[in-house]
């Protein structure tokens, strides 16, 4: 054999172990098993419910089982403004507080799994659950290691507005407040939670006037709330316990005295996005 006949038969056997190596990795690709979760909400309201599809490819096996579990995540704070979620837990533990999974359908093999989770009957209890993210995790029945995941969040569906939005006060003067929702109903006074905080110029955080001595007003929810012998801009804050249905709050400004030595503030509600600049006192 010449060394020329030598040199074609290496080619070519090089060329033959090229074309079967690609083979294998395109096939390689192909069959990578691949898990993916899908659903119509991100963010639900009370008793909403929706379908969870699962779509599984790279496998002659299509179906999936199901699995939900839940965090919760305090609040920040100012001494810990990155709060961590606690460790995760399975829905069931919760009994409905965090919704269900149900009717699981992952019998066939050629077709799509599918799965229907429905919110709890009322907004989680921010107190025992705060701020819950359920995570709904479809594992692969061809490939134990593939999973996908679809993450839910709750919204009460509450809505609400403070009227007026913003009032300007003189020294011992008192203002109404109603509370409506969308639909224009006024929610009950037992149905909300009233506060009253202040800002300084030049600072982002709201302080509570409950813990400011009293400089900057109160609020009663059943008759005028009382304002300080001082003057500072106050925010309403109503926060519903409960589902819509109205209610009427006043605000008192603080002594006649003080209004000789200061200009009265604008007191604003917290769901007015820019309240107006407050117009000076022009005369007692």
């Amino acid at each position: 054999m010449t060394w020329r006949k030598i040199r074609n038969l290496t080619l070519l056997a090089t060329a033959l172990a090229c074309l079967w190596l690609s083979a294998c990795s395109s096939g390689n690709k192909a069959n990578q098993v691949v898990v993916n979760v899908t659903g119509q909400f991100s963010v639900m309201v009370p008793t909403q419910s929706q379908t969870i599809t699962v779509i599984v490819t790279g496998a002659t096996d299509v179906s999936s089982a199901f699995d939900c579990s839940y965090t919760t995540t305090p609040n920040p704070t100012t001494t810990t403004p990155s709060p961590k979620p606690s460790a995760s837990a399975d829905c069931s533990s919760a009994n409905g507080a965090v919704g269900t999974l149900s009717n699981i359908q992952n019998t066939s093999t050629t077709a799509a799994s599918t799965a229907t989770f429905t919110a709890p009957q009322t907004f989680p209890d921010q107190t025992k659950l705060p701020n819950v993210t359920v995570t709904i995790t479809a594992t692969a029945n061809a490939d134990k290691k593939k999973t996908g995941k679809f993450t839910v969040n709750f919204d009460s569906g509450i809505r609400i507005a403070i009227i007026p939005a913003t009032a300007t006060l003189a020294t011992g003067e008192t203002q109404l407040f109603l509370v409506k929702d969308l639909n224009g109903n006024v929610v009950p006074p037992d149905q909300l939670t009233w506060g009253v905080t202040f800002e300084v110029t030049a600072k982002i955080d709201s302080v509570s006037c409950g813990t400011a001595t009293n400089s900057c007003g109160s609020i009663d929810k059943m008759r005028p709330a009382s304002s300080p012998s001082s003057l500072s801009p106050t925010s309403i804050t109503p926060a519903s316990r409960r589902p819509p249905s109205p209610s009427s709050s006043l605000v008192t400004s603080p002594s006649a005295a003080s209004l000789l030595r200061s200009r009265p503030r604008a007191l604003s509600s917290r769901t007015s996005s820019s309240p107006p600049p407050t117009p000076p006192l022009s005369s007692v």
